[in-house]
C-alpha cells in the first residue's frame, strides 16, 4: 500500500493538534444550530430558584433539553408554536423582572421560555445558539399567561 499523502487543509477546515484536518460547515445563522445550554448563569436564589425542582421535574427537564437538543432553534420556535418563545422583558412579571436587575441582566431586551411539561417552564437568555439558562419557573409565574393550560 502507499503512503497518504499529507495535503494542505482545505480553506475553512479546523485543524487538530494532531494536523489533520477537520471538515465544518459553517453556520452563519445561529437559528439554524442545533441548541446548547450553559448552566453557569443558573439563578439559584430568587422566586425561580433552581433549588427547589424536585427529582421528577429534574428528569422532566432532561429529557426535554434532550428532545430539543435534536432539533434546530427555528424548529424549536416554529413547531413549539406559542409553547417556546420569546418573552420581552418588560412583559415579565415584576417579581422577574427585579430578579433580573437583583442579578445584574437587567440590560437584556427578552428572554427565552421554553416549556417542559403542563405549566413549567426554563427561562434564559438566548446568546448565539447557547441559552443561558437562569430560572426554573415551574408555576409559569415569571409571565403569567391568560390563556389555559399555558
Amino acid at each position: 500500500m502507499g503512503k497518504r499523502r499529507k495535503g494542505k487543509p482545505t480553506p475553512g477546515a479546523l485543524v487538530r493538534d494532531t494536523g489533520k484536518a477537520v471538515r465544518t460547515e459553517e453556520v452563519t445563522d445561529s437559528m439554524q444550530q442545533c441548541p446548547s445550554w450553559q448552566v453557569g448563569t443558573v439563578d439559584l436564589d430568587g422566586p425561580f430558584d433552581w433549588r427547589r425542582i424536585t427529582r421528577d421535574e429534574a428528569v422532566q427537564v432532561q429529557a426535554r433539553l434532550s428532545c430539543l437538543e435534536t432539533m434546530t432553534w427555528t424548529e424549536i420556535l416554529v413547531e413549539g408554536n406559542r409553547r417556546n418563545h420569546f418573552i420581552q422583558t418588560n412583559r415579565l412579571a415584576p417579581q422577574a423582572r427585579k430578579r433580573l436587575s437583583d442579578i445584574r441582566q437587567d440590560d437584556i431586551d427578552h428572554v427565552m421560555s421554553l416549556a417542559v411539561k403542563g405549566k413549567a417552564r426554563i427561562l434564559g437568555i438566548l446568546s448565539n445558539a447557547v441559552l443561558r439558562v437562569l430560572w426554573w419557573d415551574p408555576e409559569h409565574q415569571a409571565c403569567p399567561s391568560p390563556l389555559r393550560r399555558t
